[in-house]
């Protein structure tokens, strides 16, 4: 299985292969490659990789921090979350309260002014009013 972390991409490693295509060995004169130069040549090479390392663990520390940081975010996020949900059932609750409340106290009304309305005298012929409007509507019901 191979491992693919997108290195190949990385302007270093594309170096390192160039670098690697175009080197050259010195010969020592009765054949073969001078010690001294291939040497060299792993030298430079592993000066190179040492490099990306770095600059790789450096990134991945850079990305730890930052996940650190996010993860932080998200557990406020989460508790500012929690905080709104517990108010908004709160508030919930007491609106719920509140308009049960004032659904009752208007049944009441209703109920003492249909009382009223039975048991009040029916207006004299010469208010001119019906016997539905004699009463005045309760300051309530007015637009």
């Amino acid at each position: 299985m191979e491992l693919n972390l997108g290195l190949r991409h990385m302007p270093e490693i594309q170096n390192i292969a160039a670098y690697l295509r175009e080197m050259k060995f010195k010969h020592k004169a009765f054949g073969g490659c001078d010690e001294e130069s291939v040497l060299d040549h792993i030298s430079h090479i592993t000066l190179q990789y040492e490099a990306i390392v770095s600059a790789l663990l450096t990134r991945e520390e850079q990305n730890a921090c930052h996940f650190a940081a996010l993860q932080s975010e998200l557990a406020q996020t989460e508790q500012d979350s929690a905080v709104l949900v517990e108010w908004h059932e709160q508030m919930t609750a007491r609106l719920q309260a509140d308009n049960d409340l004032l659904r009752r106290r208007l049944a009441a009304y209703q109920a003492e002014l249909d009382q009223r309305r039975q048991t009040e005298l029916p207006p004299p012929a010469w208010y001119g009013a019906s016997e539905q409007n004699w009463l005045p509507e309760p300051s309530w019901q007015r637009a």
